[in-house]
């Protein structure tokens, strides 16, 4: 009897091989596949789905997805640098994949790789400029890194999406008072 990830990867295979009006049934599949790996990854299953994963690639090798939920899975078991290149080939294949940056954004800012993480920050600020959260963590990061002008104009950008919001503003005076602009800090 064959295991359950080896028959959802045998259903995705004949799902792809099917006319093209089957293609919305292989995402069904290729999503019923990560929500079955990620449900053996909770329940401690690490080599079995480390294995389904493998098996998973082969078979679908240029599905963002997978590759997505693959650097999540190296991610929890601290494979960092595999997890980059799985985000990286997800990226790839899914330029717009915005999960994708901000999985590789997290990881990268948690391993201290400012600078990748910064690109990973303003990929996710090109592709949703309207979200506030993006411009303030890209922000954060500019400053740590003594990039205090740019870092003034993404906290510049959070405060005229979110107005309201007081800690971001505070930040927003912090980072005027930097670069030397006291006036307008003490303002905000």
């Amino acid at each position: 009897m064959q295991s359950w990830c080896s028959q959802l990867a045998a259903g995705i295979v004949l799902a792809l091989s099917l006319a093209p009006h089957t293609v919305a049934t292989a995402a069904e599949d290729l999503s019923g596949l990560i929500a079955v790996l990620n449900q053996a990854w909770q329940q401690g299953r690490s080599k079995d789905v480390a294995d389904r994963f493998d098996e998973a690639l082969r078979v679908i090798p240029n599905d963002y997805r997978v590759h997505k939920a693959h650097g999540d899975f190296l991610t929890a078991n601290r494979r960092n640098q595999e997890a980059v290149v799985a985000y990286r080939r997800a990226a790839e294949l899914a330029p717009d994949a915005i999960e994708v940056h901000w999985a590789a954004w997290s990881l990268l800012d948690r391993m201290g790789e400012q600078d990748r993480a910064i690109l990973s920050l303003k990929e996710i600020v090109r592709l949703d400029p309207e979200n506030p959260l993006a411009h303030l963590q890209l922000a954060k990061v500019l400053r740590n890194v003594d990039h205090l002008e740019e870092s003034v104009q993404s906290y510049q950008k959070a405060v005229e999406l979110d107005p309201d919001h007081m800690t971001v503003r505070l930040q927003y005076a912090r980072a005027l008072f930097d670069v030397l602009q006291y006036d307008t800090a003490r303002r905000e």
